[in-house]
């Protein structure tokens, strides 16, 4: 690609649905690492409501990511070959596995538990006084969704190694349609 050429870029609802997901994870994860310094009662109810919600949201974006991207989403020539090409590709499909397996272990923990939904009522549990059971899910859960923010991170770490390192432009992908080119 010569200085001159514009660079590819994806479509605006896939750079919308990347970043809308990426700080819905930021924000969930938050959450999540704070919900046991809530004080009891109402306040971290609607916390845990709020967790619950914003899970729901990760989880149809990401299905109507992953269709867009199956359907009329822009496909984009692979910025790297050979072994780079399939870290890449193992990247990213294993931040879509992951994130809905995190999604879908959240919803089971809320459904096995049960769990309140802000202070109108609640999803009664099918397992409720199972401990072990709410344990064990919540660990798996807490446990893949740190491996999602890793994964995440090391995801934006090698976009950053691209832009300022390599300097492919391939940071401008995912970026937003008014980025000044660059020189």
């Amino acid at each position: 690609m010569t200085a001159d050429a514009p660079h590819p870029r994806y479509d605006t609802t896939t750079i919308v649905l990347h970043w809308l997901i990426a700080v819905l994870v930021a924000v969930q994860w938050s959450i999540g690492q704070t919900i046991d310094d809530m004080p009891k009662g109402a306040v971290k109810l609607d916390y845990i409501g709020l967790h619950l919600t914003i899970g729901v949201l990760i989880g149809a974006a990401l299905l109507f990511r992953l269709g867009w991207r199956a359907g009329p989403g822009r496909r984009l020539p692979p910025a790297d070959r050979g072994v780079v090409h399939v870290f890449a590709k193992a990247t990213h499909w294993g931040l879509y596995v992951l994130l809905a397996a995190t999604v879908a272990l959240g919803i089971t923990f809320a459904l096995a538990w049960g769990v309140p939904i802000y202070t109108i009522g609640g999803i009664h549990g099918f397992a409720a006084g199972n401990r072990p059971l709410a344990r064990a899910l919540l660990g798996w859960h807490g446990t893949l969704a740190d491996t999602v923010l890793i994964l995440a991170g090391l995801h934006a770490c090698a976009a950053l190694f691209h832009h300022y390192v390599l300097r492919d432009r391939l940071l401008r992908r995912m970026g937003p349609a008014l980025a000044r080119p660059d020189r």
